[in-house]
């Protein structure tokens, strides 16, 4: 994927597009593999809950200015230290509000709430028939 982004995205931006601005090559090809994954997850998991997209965006554009050659090692502990805690945080994010939508109670027929977090205004909970 590295390699296509680079070879059919990000080198044709760079020579046909924008001329030369490199900054703002890499961040739409950022910002292309962002959408694609939460495609993928949003596909998956029948929602659209767009954490990868936000951590893809704080995290990696940050990125950008941390891993400069003065400041590569500052850059390399901030790559290592986002993954750790974005990789926490998209689990348990994405857990919570697929639980939410199995046991809460919203109106599936509504395609709006493909986009809509359940997880954030949960009005209440399924039970069972037979649960006392």
């Amino acid at each position: 994927m590295h390699d296509w982004l680079y070879m059919y995205v990000y080198k044709d931006l760079n020579e046909y597009v924008f001329k030369k601005n490199r900054l703002l090559c890499q961040f739409l090809v950022f910002c292309l593999s962002a959408i694609f994954h939460e495609y993928i997850l949003g596909f998956t998991f029948r929602f659209c809950y767009p954490i990868l997209f936000v951590e893809f965006q704080g995290a990696g554009v940050l990125l950008f200015f941390a891993t400069r050659k003065d400041l590569k090692t500052l850059g390399n502990c901030f790559m290592w230290m986002s993954l750790a805690i974005g990789m926490g945080l998209l689990l348990s994010l994405y857990h919570m509000e697929f639980y939410a939508r199995e046991n809460c109670i919203f109106d599936k027929a509504n395609p709006l709430n493909y986009f809509i977090p359940i997880s954030w205004s949960c009005s209440g909970l399924r039970f069972p028939d037979n649960w006392e």
